[in-house]
């Protein structure tokens, strides 16, 4: 992973070193996008806010969608990314008493 290209404005985190595919099934840079996916999601607010093609990672965040109003105290975030022909689902968790409740 090149770092220089992180920012210290890059929302979400970014992990190095993946687990590789015997222990998961799936390549480590997929693994490594989707943890990205995982951390950027609480603090975008926008398809924009993402920064998910880095060091050797090329993805595209082709939706994303927080619900509007009235919605979106009580329903997540949530992102659809693409990497080649693998799209990568990503839901915001709880993160309020609304979203626990809902």
């Amino acid at each position: 992973l090149d770092e220089s290209v992180l920012e210290p404005h890059t929302n979400g985190f970014y992990i190095k070193i993946a687990p590789d595919k015997s222990m998961t099934g799936v390549d480590g840079t997929m693994t490594r996008l989707c943890a990205s996916v995982a951390g950027q999601i609480y603090n975008s607010s926008k398809a924009e806010d993402f920064n998910l093609s880095i060091g050797d990672i090329e993805a595209d965040v082709v939706h994303f969608e927080d619900h509007g109003t009235p919605y979106e105290g009580v329903t997540p975030n949530m992102a659809a990314v693409v990497r080649g022909s693998t799209m990568i689902l990503g839901w915001q968790g709880s993160t309020t008493i609304s979203d626990f409740i809902a």
